[in-house]
């Protein structure tokens, strides 16, 4: 039975309990062999220790390099290196990102009027604001340091009445009201930071979350739609009729977009029905995969905010598998999946609101 798959234990264990594979308790025909089943049941809890672990107790070795990361939205933020040595606050604010070259942070701030994108040095200092926006999110530089795109969100509206005017054939014209709920709109703009020019992107009207590809032309973002993809120029739009067009996935549940560097993948967080999964979609040939697997009992765990190594080789993401918000780190193709940063944590506990939040970024530099 050593060999037997996650999924193979899992109907094992249903049939050991009595448990259908909806969850459901099954009746029993005759009389429970309480002793058979409490036999039954360690041995299967002694294989999932066999099977299961091997994802998440394999030996890793040391990462390398710096994150940036934010303790909540809006409250401070911190540098640190992954072996757990370095922390420092470099400001506070929401969604930070390194410089391509890992010498600068930028970020969000909507604590003080104007709300507007900054940009520090690595060490905190020389903290400069770069644009002025009502409520800017995710700032993200493009790969060749010379830009910086973000979210955009122009407007938000609380409940509010839409009303069109219908024509009748008969009746003449008349108008049909609807109460809609809270909404608000946002798209890309962007910052040539030589210059200074800001460039609304063509996006649909609730983008957030964006992603460079590593050619600092293409650019994915998420919407209500899925995940679609403009362009720096800004010449790549979208269709309302044709939501295929610049698509990327037309999976709803896909959020928080991430490009590896050699652009070939593209994880997400994936809304997994009742909780939130890691899904790596091949942009080559389409297939997509499941890396975050939450445990066959108890409460789904949520595991949010995937950040890519700078090499591509590995995964950080945020998880509440263990009750509190830990960092992680996984191998590209989800295995190898083990707790980072505990120390860290411990000092500063990571609040996360399910709000998009891209909480962490990741550099080799300096």
């Amino acid at each position: 039975m050593i060999g037997l798959t996650v999924q193979e234990v899992a109907t094992e264990l249903r049939t050991t309990l009595g448990i259908s594979p909806l969850g459901v308790k099954a009746d029993y025909a005759g009389e429970i062999d309480m002793k058979q089943i409490l036999t039954r049941f360690t041995s299967l809890m002694i294989l999932l220790a066999l099977v299961t672990p091997a994802v998440v107790n394999a030996a890793a070795p040391a990462p390398r390099g710096k994150i940036v990361f934010q303790q909540a939205s809006g409250g401070p933020i911190y540098t640190v290196n992954l072996d757990g040595t370095g922390l420092r606050q470099v400001g506070a604010g929401i969604d930070p990102s390194w410089s391509p070259d890992g010498t600068q942070i930028t970020y969000a701030d909507w604590s003080q009027q104007p709300r507007a994108i900054w940009m520090v040095a690595a060490d905190g200092s020389n903290k400069r604001k770069l644009f002025d926006a009502p409520e800017p999110r995710s700032p993200r530089w493009s790969p060749d340091g010379q830009a910086i795109v973000f979210t955009n969100r122009r407007w938000s509206a609380g409940q509010h009445e839409v009303c069109v005017t219908v024509k009748r054939p008969g009746h003449g014209s008349q108008p049909v009201c609807r109460e809609m709920p809270p909404d608000e709109v946002s798209f890309l703009g962007l910052i040539d930071l030589a210059t200074g020019a800001f460039r609304d992107l063509p996006t649909w009207p609730h983008a957030k979350t964006p992603a460079w590809a590593p050619d600092s032309t293409h650019i994915v973002y998420a919407s209500e739609k899925g995940v679609h993809q403009t362009d720096r120029a800004g010449t790549l739009g979208f269709d309302p009729h044709l939501p295929a067009i610049n698509a990327v996935s037309l999976d709803p549940a896909d959020t928080d977009p991430e490009l590896s560097p050699d652009g070939r993948f593209l994880v997400t967080m994936y809304h997994q029905h009742d909780h939130w999964e890691i899904h790596r979609l091949d942009l080559q040939t389409g297939a997509r995969r499941r890396l975050t697997q939450s445990g066959l009992l108890g409460r789904p765990a949520n595991n949010v905010a995937p950040t890519w190594s700078p090499d591509g080789s590995a995964i950080l993401f945020l998880s509440d598998r263990g009750g509190s918000w830990e960092f992680y780190l996984m191998n590209a193709d989800g295995s190898n999946q083990h707790p980072i940063l505990q120390t860290i944590t411990a000092q500063v506990p990571i609040t996360y609101d399910f709000a998009s939040e891209q909480v962490a970024d990741w550099t080799n530099e300096p």
